[in-house]
Order: C-alpha cells, then sequence, then structure tokens
C-alpha cells in the first residue's frame, strides 16, 4: 500500500480505489453533490454506552451514529424481513442506495450506512484501506444485531464487499457486485493514476466530481 494525496476527499478517492493507503488528513466528508439529499435528524437518545447515538427513528425506519470499534459511521436502517447489507461507492453516500431503500423495505431489513471519512461519518485520524473498510462493515453489522446478510456492492463498495467476503465469511449470506472487479491490470492501474492526477489538477471539487463522472454515466445521463 501506498499513501496517496490530493485536495479534499479526492486523493483518498482514488487512492482507495486502486488499492493504496490513505493518508490521514486527505479525505472529507461528501455532503454537497448536486443530486444527494442529506435528511435533517435531531438527537432523540443516548445509550450510556456511548457506541449507539439515535439520531431519528420510526417504525421500520432507523437513523443513528454508530461507534462501531473506533470509527463513527452513520447508518439508516429500513424494513423488515431478511438482512441486506447495502455498501456505497467510494465517497457516496447512503443516500446512493435511495432507490433500493425505497423499494425493498416491504421485503428485506435493509441497512445502508456512510463509510468513515463518507458523508456524516467522520474521517479517522489514522491512514485506512478497503481491508479496513470490510472490518468496518463486519463490526457494524455485529453492532446491529445482525448474524449474517446479504450484502450488495457498487464499484468502490463491491471492493469492500469482497474484502468483507474474504476477512468475515461468517456474516455473508450473499453477495452482489455492481460495477466491480477482482483485480487490477496495468490498464486499470493507468486508468486509476489518470483519476488521481485529476483530483491535484481540477480547480473545485465540483470540477473533479464533474469530469470524474464521465467514466461513471454514459452519455444519456449527461
Amino acid at each position: 500500500d501506498r499513501a496517496v494525496g490530493g485536495r479534499g476527499h479526492r486523493g483518498a478517492f482514488v487512492g482507495l480505489v486502486a488499492g493504496h493507503r490513505v493518508r490521514p488528513g486527505v479525505l472529507c466528508r461528501l455532503d454537497q453533490r448536486g443530486h444527494a439529499r442529506h435528511p435533517v435528524v435531531t438527537p432523540l437518545a443516548h445509550r450510556d454506552d456511548a457506541r449507539v447515538r439515535v439520531v431519528g427513528s420510526g417504525q421500520l425506519r432507523h437513523r443513528a451514529d454508530l461507534l462501531v470499534g473506533e470509527v463513527e459511521l452513520w447508518v439508516e436502517q429500513r424494513g423488515d424481513g431478511p438482512d441486506v447489507l447495502l455498501i456505497a461507492g467510494l465517497s457516496d453516500p447512503a443516500e446512493a442506495w435511495m432507490y433500493q431503500l425505497d423499494a425493498l423495505a416491504d421485503r428485506y431489513r435493509l441497512t445502508a450506512f456512510d463509510n468513515r471519512g463518507a458523508g456524516r461519518s467522520p474521517l479517522p485520524p489514522e491512514a485506512f484501506t478497503v481491508r479496513d473498510m470490510a472490518d468496518d462493515a463486519a463490526e457494524l453489522l455485529r453492532a446491529l444485531g445482525v448474524d449474517r446478510a446479504h450484502v450488495a456492492g457498487f464499484s468502490g463498495g463491491s471492493a469492500t464487499a469482497q474484502e468483507l467476503a474474504l476477512r468475515h465469511p461468517d456474516v455473508v449470506r450473499s453477495l452482489v457486485l455492481v460495477s466491480t472487479w477482482g483485480r487490477s491490470d496495468a490498464y486499470f492501474r493507468t486508468m486509476v493514476d489518470s483519476w488521481t492526477w485529476l483530483a491535484e489538477a481540477a480547480p473545485s471539487e465540483r470540477a473533479m466530481l464533474e469530469a470524474f463522472f464521465l467514466w461513471i454515466y454514459t452519455a444519456r445521463a449527461h
């Protein structure tokens, strides 16, 4: 693993995609992407052990900040039924799964969360890798009392899901991997290097994301 730089969250974003270690201080919370919607929540309760701080709830809908090991993660859980863990792409908030959360809560208990350093989950001071993020996901399930879950990951989240299955097979019932990869070749590494240069050179976070989205969305989306 090698450290990568960059301004704001951008260098860390591409570094984790490439499987590099992220240097502390290069990743910030992403909460102002144009189409992302972040609900306003108000603290309602605090558990004495400070591991779980509930910030909103409903009959079949719960939002909370959970202290998972030494990492604080923002979590949303909806529905009732077999457990499904949704792991978003790197730098994406839980709202990346908005349509799945809305459509599948009548059949499944869905858990989506902001990865460390994304959305409402703060960035820990120490460096971390995708393996660490997989450990976060496993500890999150255990903190929620979920023995095993179907796991779906998108993009960087699918890389985390693969590591989760390898490192914690006891918590994974099945895997759904979207826009994923199994290993990096010379083409992939060169492509990710270009994202690193883009993160360094872009005049703003928005400009970087708009350029990066050329790799993510088809021409129809633009």
